[in-house]
């Protein structure tokens, strides 16, 4: 059983060179130019989310900063 998604289509432009990457990756993937883009938005979003939560979580007082070195000796 496979679940239908709503799907937007969104017009944007691009530099050539721009276009000429994402076509190779998506030669190399053996995926569509529209799968790179909206998996490259998909990280870059996620990506800016985690900074977001980093720099709420470097702010607030409460929230202890723990070194590297006392992270890598709890574990």
């Amino acid at each position: 059983m496979s679940i239908m998604v709503a799907n937007t289509v969104i017009t944007l432009r691009m530099d050539n060179a721009l276009k000429a990457q994402v076509d190779t990756v998506a030669k190399e993937l053996g995926r569509s130019r529209a799968w790179v883009i909206n998996k490259a938005l998909v990280d870059y979003i996620e990506d800016v989310e985690d900074i977001e939560i980093a720099k709420q979580r470097m702010a607030d007082p409460k929230d202890a900063v723990v070194s590297l070195n006392d992270a890598m000796a709890q574990l």
